[in-house]
C-alpha cells in the first residue's frame, strides 16, 4: 500500500513538471509571436529560441532574456537591446548597426563575423565574447583570434 502511494505521488509529480514545462514553452511562443507582430518585447524571456534569419530592425528588446538564443543572420540593425541578457547566445553574422546594446550581458556570446558599425556598447559586458571577424563599432573588422576586446 505505501509503494503504491509513493508511485501514485511520484506520477503526479512528473505530470505537474511536463504541464509546467509545456506552459513555459507556450509562453515562450506566445511572446515569440507577439515580438514578431509588433516588434517589440521588452522583458521578454526567449531564452534558448530560435530567432535566425529574422528581420528585427528597429525592434525593443530592453531587459529581455535571450540566453542561448540563435540570432545568428538576425538584422537588429536600430533595435534596443539595452539591458537585454544575451549571454551564451549566437549571434554570428547578426547586423547589429547602430544597435544599442548598453549594459548588454554579452558574456559568452559568439558574435562571429557579426556588424557592429556604431552601435552602443557602454558599459556591455564582453566576457569572453567571440569577435573573430566581427566589423567592429568603428568600422574595422576585429582579428580572427578576438575574444572578449576586439583586436585589430
Amino acid at each position: 500500500m505505501a509503494a503504491e502511494k509513493v508511485f501514485i505521488t511520484l506520477c503526479a509529480i512528473f505530470i505537474a513538471l511536463v504541464l509546467l514545462t509545456g506552459q513555459s514553452y507556450a509562453l515562450e511562443a506566445l511572446e515569440l509571436q507577439k515580438l514578431k507582430a509588433t516588434n517589440k518585447c521588452p522583458g521578454c524571456d526567449l531564452s534558448g529560441g530560435d530567432l535566425s534569419n529574422l528581420n528585427l530592425a528597429g525592434a525593443d528588446l530592453t531587459f529581455a532574456l535571450l540566453t542561448n538564443a540563435n540570432l545568428s543572420n538576425t538584422n537588429l540593425s536600430n533595435a534596443n537591446l539595452s539591458r537585454t541578457d544575451l549571454t551564451d547566445a549566437n549571434l554570428s553574422r547578426a547586423n547589429l548597426t547602430q544597435a544599442n546594446l548598453n549594459r548588454a550581458n554579452l558574456s559568452d556570446t559568439d558574435l562571429t563575423d557579426a556588424i557592429l558599425t556604431d552601435a552602443i556598447l557602454a558599459d556591455a559586458i564582453l566576457d569572453d565574447t567571440l569577435l573573430g571577424g566581427a566589423i567592429w563599432i568603428d568600422s574595422k573588422k576585429c582579428k580572427k583570434n578576438s575574444k572578449g576586446k576586439c583586436k585589430k
